[in-house]
């Protein structure tokens, strides 16, 4: 699920620094990241890609992109 506030997956999320806005093109946001079963978080820059019609993507780094997810912005 994609919030202006972060993702979350099955096992994982990550929290946005900043407010995504739902804007057309790409946006690199700093983020607190945490995997269940894993101790800490990580920093990451993820990549909220909004393909208009194709929807949105989002790229974490060491992961494939995911999508099209759906919004709730």
């Amino acid at each position: 699920m994609l919030t202006a506030e972060g993702i979350e997956t099955y096992g994982s999320g990550c929290r946005f620094a900043q407010r995504l806005t739902p804007v057309l093109g790409a946006q690199s946001l700093t983020s607190t990241c945490s995997a269940e079963g894993e101790a800490g978080t990580t920093t990451e820059t993820v990549v909220v890609t909004n393909k208009g019609e194709d929807g949105f993507f989002v790229t974490i780094p060491g992961l494939e992109e995911m999508g099209p997810l759906q919004s709730c912005l």
